[in-house]
């Protein structure tokens, strides 16, 4: 089956929606994010929550936030930018990394991660902007689940796919209307990627 997370959640009715999917992402402690969210509001969004795992996306952090963050139970830390040097000793991480850093290899401290969300990580920031790239066939193996990210929509998710072997996707722009989450477009993704075949 076919890995969805949904990031950059901030309201109920988007966490409803996204609640079908796998992972449900949040930003925390990324305040150059408009997605950025307290981690009061993610406690509150979080118990909207049957089905998805919460996953807490942050950018730069330094350890003592991290730790902050560890402190909540079942919950994914997925690390960006300078945060990653801490993934060794962070349990339950995912890391998000672009092209060409993923091609070059994965760290043998990132096999152990929960996935790795491949991205167009571009000056505007890292993730979620919304720019595809050149998508290729990524190396995947069975104990690494690879999540495609960047610019994919629910017109070229299967595309995505096929081109590079990922065993999911990770969206955020494509399902939003005037930079908020739309529930309608959250379900409509979902219900294709559920049904490809």
């Amino acid at each position: 089956m076919t890995i969805i997370k949904i990031c950059g959640l901030s309201t109920e009715k988007a966490v409803e929606a996204a609640d079908a999917a796998d992972y449900a992402g949040f930003i925390v402690g990324s305040p150059r994010s408009y997605r950025n969210i307290s981690l009061q509001r993610f406690v509150e969004l979080r118990d909207e929550l049957d089905h998805a795992k919460p996953v807490l996306v942050t950018v730069n952090s330094n350890i003592r936030f991290l730790n902050q963050l560890a402190n909540f139970d079942d919950v994914i830390i997925q690390l960006h930018g300078r945060s990653r040097q801490f993934a060794p000793i962070v349990d339950r991480v995912a890391i998000g990394m672009n092209k060409i850093e993923y091609l070059g290899g994965v760290e043998q401290c990132y096999r152990t991660c929960s996935f790795i969300t491949v991205d167009s990580i571009t000056s505007k920031g890292y993730g979620g902007t919304g720019r595809n790239w050149n998508w290729e066939k990524l190396t995947t193996s069975n104990d690494i689940q690879v999540l495609v990210a960047g610019g994919i929509n629910i017109d070229n998710v299967t595309t995505a796919l096929r081109t590079t072997g990922a065993t999911g996707i990770d969206v955020s722009s494509s399902v939003e209307t005037d930079r908020e989450k739309d529930p309608e477009k959250i379900k409509q993704l979902i219900h294709k990627v559920r049904n490809l075949s």
